[in-house]
């Protein structure tokens, strides 16, 4: 089997940015709301033990409601990728740096998985695996991101927002059909 140099996107579903939009605009609003109702009809003598944590409180509910509307914006303009360079192994990049490789010889199985408004490409691998993973970026921790994809979603690798056309394409490639389970 040949692949030329293939490279598959990571793709955000509108209607999750609408309901992330949705739900970080009502937790924006109320920190918003609490800081300005809290200055305004909170007593002075009130405000001098209150003031910080309601202060705390409003911005943590501004800072969750924006947050994950800006990485996931951040991701639309640098989309996760999965390259596939040679017949052995492809790789995972993260806002388009490298982060590991995966060889074709220690995957079980991929699957496409959603689980409510997260999907992906669920990676299983075998029990004895014949090659390692590839680790590209130092800071990335492959144990425990292997936990977390176990804990989460079932599989021991999970590749975040890819579609489920995008696991079609992938599967279609000679010779990965055998890989969907």
């Amino acid at each position: 089997m040949s692949h030329q140099h293939i490279k598959l996107r990571s793709a955000i579903k509108q209607e999750f940015f609408k309901h992330l939009l949705f739900r970080g605009t009502l937790l924006a609003g109320l920190g918003a709301a609490l800081l300005l109702f809290s200055g305004a009809l909170i007593p002075e003598e009130k405000l001098i033990l209150w003031g910080i944590p309601i202060f705390c409180l409003g911005f943590a509910l501004i800072t969750a409601g924006l947050l994950p509307y800006r990485q996931l914006k951040k991701l639309e303009t640098a989309p996760n990728e999965i390259v596939i360079k040679d017949d052995d192994s492809f790789m995972f990049c993260h806002e388009r740096k490298p982060t590991f490789s995966v060889p074709f010889a220690s995957v079980e199985k991929m699957e496409y998985i959603k689980k409510g408004s997260i999907y992906g490409i669920g990676i299983f691998l075998k029990d004895n695996l014949e090659k390692k993973l590839i680790i590209y970026n130092s800071g990335f921790d492959a144990r425990k991101y292997q936990a977390s994809c176990k804990y989460k979603y079932g599989c021991d690798l999970f590749l975040p927002y890819f579609s489920e056309r995008s696991f079609e394409d992938l599967m279609d490639m000679q010779g990965l059909e055998n890989f969907k389970s």
